[in-house]
Parts: structure tokens; sequence; C-alpha cells
């Protein structure tokens, strides 16, 4: 039994990977460790986040010149400053379910939303298809059981 028990935690470990980040997306995960008893459910929260800064603004200037009706040289200047956003398109977010566990049907969300993740074999596939801007966020829910 104290086999099983470990191989359960060790299994649970691979699926709850502490926080990871990319260049541009975090993606943390909850509970990072946790024991487990057979047919005991395990809620899972993941959250995704673009920790992209914006780029420096870009400053675009015109003028213009003219010549007034006394052939006087005239100009005018308009400027417009521009920020450049770096967005994160998130297409998907898959998770391998580790032997002796099993994804509990009806527990998924995506921003407390419930969702249907595909399921196949061992792969849970999260079809997320949204693009965040800097700062903004996603949330995923569901639970998985050991078996």
């Amino acid at each position: 039994m104290k086999t099983i028990r470990s191989m359960l935690v060790l299994a649970l470990l691979f699926i709850a990977v502490t926080e990871c980040s990319a260049e541009s997306l975090q993606v943390t995960t909850t509970p990072t460790s946790v024991q487990v008893k057979r047919g005991a459910a395990v809620a899972m929260n993941v959250n995704l986040k673009n920790v992209l800064a914006p780029r420096d603004p870009v400053t675009i200037t015109a003028e213009a010149e003219w010549e007034d009706e006394y052939g006087t040289a005239r100009t005018a200047t308009a400027s417009t400053t521009i920020t450049v956003v770096q967005p994160v398109k998130l297409n998907r977010y898959k998770v391998v379910l580790p032997a002796l566990f099993d994804f509990v049907a009806g527990s998924a969300k995506i921003d407390g939303q419930p969702a249907t993740p595909v399921l196949e074999a061992d792969r849970l596939t999260f079809a997320l298809e949204r693009t965040l801007l800097e700062g903004e966020s996603v949330s995923l829910e569901y639970s998985v059981k050991a078996q």
C-alpha cells in the first residue's frame, strides 16, 4: 500500500508542475504537491498569464509647410503616439494524465464557466482559442481522481 501511495504522489507531481515561465507566458498550477488516497478527487487550478510589458511608445510627427497670402513661409506640426501591444495567442492547454488517474467528468471550467475538454487516452486537451493582452490571464479548473 505504501508503494502505491508513493506512486500516486509521484504521479500527481507530474500533473501539478509548479510555476514555470516561458518568455511571454507564465503558467502556475495548484496544488503543487498533495497526497491522495485511492478514489479521492484532486481539484487542479491552472492560471495562464501574459507577462509581457508594452513596448516603448512610437511617436510619429508630421510637418506641413506652406506660404500665407503675404508670401510668409509657415509650418504646422502634428504628432501621434502609438503604443504597440504584445498579445499572446493561446490555442490549447494539454494535460497528460499519469497512470492510475482519471479525469473527473463535469469538473472542467475556463474562467469559471463550464468547459468540455477533449479526453483522448491519457491526454486532456482544453481548446482555448483566445488572445491575452499584457497582464491578462485565463484560469482553468479540473479534477482528477486516483484509481
